[in-house]
């Protein structure tokens, strides 16, 4: 098996277009000469099934939401939900046999179930390089992370000698004050601005600091006391955070949280969501997802491509996988997490995750401290961890420079991720992305991008696997062009890498494999 690297420039919405018209549900076939919307297959599917069962969908339109709209959907036997007239997205439910006519709405850009999600320091902090940061007085002062997560309670961690969650909203149960009746969120918001003031106040001798320690945090809770929870909630999240990134200083968004993707980034709605929140200023950071594994329960069994979560999925968010750092401080044995989301992703095949980060058996904030119970501190696992890792990272750089914007960020902290760490380790770039997350360097760094820096994109004939740099996004080409990015050549050179045939064989490069035939046929590519 050969590999190639594409680098001629291409625009990117491009190749999301061509695979939005792909694969149209056969219910939605309607009139003749009618352009019927994207129906997602898990909708179609469901549908089928139970055809006079209501369903919760949520839409991407083309236009904006109007009463015009809702009354074609309330026509339809449907009644409108939520609309978020900064994502162009409206949620509403109806009976599923009336759907095929609600798709002929030429308002309808994409028709998406309503998926079920759920949630997925001191050795982690050390081991990106986060404490030299710190010492050279950048701490993420200025800038403010929301989290998007169970919520978050008041540790002293976060609140003491200031009180640094700034902004709060509750969207499962309307509470007035930060709290969090899970923990999920309490650990991830630690890992990102946690300043160990508990620990030292009792006399632990770890630095339990997280990654950017002096930065704001903003709790969005979208994930109920079961760590589970709806996309559209975490749709309303992103559209709150678009419309309060002024008033509470937000640059970084934190999602440690997905689902199993069930259809392309082009039309899956929590994808689309996240895009307006890049195109608004936020880098969103994601988590790669914990479906590494063939057997997840088995951390021996073999490895399982293609289960980047999503919203991971999307190229404009930045994906981190985890790591494991053996509980030392050199980074030189760390090696991938087993569990850790691996590429290409599914629908698109793309190149994900971006880099990785630690994320197993990270310690960091316990929500149950601040009821009275516990220690202060528990360890956590999964990329949930490693995600607010990065998003803690991503803070540091925004603190550094204001005037950044997504983009340079992701491609900073992608461009100067250490590519080789454990000469032992042969990560494959599906597993470890760029490679491991170096923030020392990504501060040092000062190349900027042109557009939004989307993930490469891969393809795989003839046993040639091809990456597809979109080498006018990146600028100047003695910066970014060709190995620039992913590194040393001899990272890919090793065909053992791609030898596996579990990664590319029975066409599972992607279901709709008539969408690559069309983008890439005919072009000298």
């Amino acid at each position: 098996m050969k590999f190639s690297l594409w680098s001629r420039p291409r625009a990117f919405a491009a190749r999301g277009a061509a695979l939005l018209g792909v694969g149209l549900a056969a219910f939605t076939a309607g009139a003749a000469g009618a352009q019927p919307a994207h129906v997602a297959r898990d909708l179609d599917a469901a549908v089928r099934k139970a055809p006079q069962a209501r369903q919760r969908v949520i839409a991407l339109l083309n236009g904006s939401f109007s009463p015009q709209f809702a009354r074609r959907v309330r026509a339809h036997g449907g009644q409108v939900r939520q609309q978020f007239s900064a994502l162009g997205t409206v949620v509403f439910d109806l009976p599923g046999a009336a759907l095929a006519g609600l798709a002929q709405d030429p308002n309808i850009r994409a028709l998406s179930p309503d998926r079920p999600l759920r949630a997925h320091l001191d050795y982690a902090t050390a081991a990106i390089g986060a404490s030299t940061a710190l010492a050279s007085g950048i701490g993420g002062a200025g800038v403010s992370v929301a989290v998007l997560d169970t919520g978050i309670a008041p540790h002293p961690d976060l609140t003491a000698p200031t009180n640094r969650i700034v902004g709060w909203v509750d969207l499962v149960n309307n509470q007035p004050a930060p709290y969090d009746d899970e923990g999920h969120g309490t650990h991830v918001a630690g890992i990102i601005a946690g300043n160990g003031a508990l620990a030292r106040s009792a006399g632990n001798p770890r630095r339990l600091n997280g990654v950017a320690p002096q930065a704001n945090l903003v709790g969005v809770k979208v994930l109920t006391s079961a760590g589970t929870g709806l996309a559209s909630t975490v749709i309303a999240g992103l559209n709150w955070c678009i419309t309060n990134q002024a008033r509470y200083g937000i640059r970084v968004v934190n999602l440690s949280l997905g689902h199993a993707p069930g259809e392309s980034f082009a039309t899956d709605p929590l994808c689309q969501a996240c895009e307006s929140a890049t195109r608004a200023g936020l880098l969103v950071v994601c988590a790669a997802g914990n479906r590494g594994r063939t057997v997840a329960s088995d951390p021996n069994s073999p490895i399982a491509y293609r289960t980047i979560d999503s919203p991971g999925s999307d190229p404009y968010v930045l994906t981190v996988g985890a790591a494991k750092t053996l509980f030392t401080f050199d980074t030189s044995d760390d090696q991938v997490s087993s569990y850790s989301g691996r590429g290409p992703t599914a629908f698109d095949c793309l190149l994900k995750p971006d880099l990785i980060a630690p994320g197993n058996r990270v310690a960091s904030l316990d929500a149950n401290w601040v009821a009275g119970a516990g220690t202060g501190y528990i360890e956590m696992s999964g990329t949930s961890m490693a995600c607010p890792v990065a998003a803690g990272a991503a803070a540091l750089l925004f603190s550094q420079d204001a005037t950044l914007k997504p983009g340079d960020v992701k491609a900073r902290l992608t461009r100067t991720a250490i590519k080789v760490w454990n000469p032992s380790l042969n990560a494959d770039p599906v597993s470890r992305g760029s490679g491991y997350l170096n923030v020392p360097a990504a501060l040092a760094f000062k190349g900027r991008v042109y557009g939004g820096a989307p993930s490469p994109s891969m393809s795989y004939a003839n046993g040639v696997v091809t990456v597809h740099l979109d080498q006018a996004l990146w600028g100047d080409q003695a910066l970014w062009g060709d190995q620039a990015l992913w590194g040393d050549q001899a990272l890919w050179a090793d065909q053992a890498l791609w030898g596996d045939q579990a990664l590319w064989a029975d066409s599972v490069l992607t279901p709709d494999a008539s969408a690559w035939a069309d983008a890439f046929a005919g072009n000298g590519e």
